[in-house]
């Protein structure tokens, strides 16, 4: 699949990075993220839950569906691919996916609430899920300040 290796081409470039020591921090949060996925192996996002609002909603790309995912205009088509979406009226609106997020739910300076999300294979066991979540608590704390955080395992079927 196509996502799968813009995926490891994406940890390739962040280990790369570390390697040559040329990969600087982004911010504290995205840096949280990164450092999930390295631990792991598995994809994750980071979101401003005030861009999200409470509720997401993780469903496949629809046809035609696509977002701008850095500041030079550059757009993900979506179509088929494992998407997060948040609410926009009526609608679900993607805005991440394993690969690369929209621009429009992404963190900043001025975050002061995230959702994450940690892409696993149905092989997980709910052990191995709630540990991944207690790691990414603990890394929210410590890194980027958090005093509470909620931890919510969805399984697919």
């Amino acid at each position: 699949m196509a996502d799968n290796q813009d995926y490891l081409d994406f940890m390739y470039s962040i280990i790369g990075g570390l390697k040559k020591e040329t990969l600087g921090g982004i911010n504290n949060l995205v840096d949280v993220n990164n450092t999930i996925s390295i631990e792991t192996g598995l994809p994750a996002s980071i979101f401003d839950e005030a861009k999200t609002g409470h509720e997401i909603l993780l469903r496949h790309g629809l046809a035609g569906e696509s977002y701008v995912f850095n500041n030079a205009g550059h757009e993900i088509k979506l179509t088929d691919l494992l998407v997060v979406c948040r609410r926009s009226g009526e609608f679900w609106e993607p805005c991440g996916n394993p690969v690369k997020d929209a621009m429009i739910t992404k963190v900043s300076s001025q975050t002061t609430d995230v959702i994450g999300v940690v892409y696993a294979p149905i092989a997980c066991s709910m052990d191995e899920l709630d540990q991944i979540g207690m790691r990414y608590g603990e890394l929210l704390r410590v890194y980027g300040g958090f005093r509470e955080i909620s931890l919510q395992v969805f399984r697919g079927t």
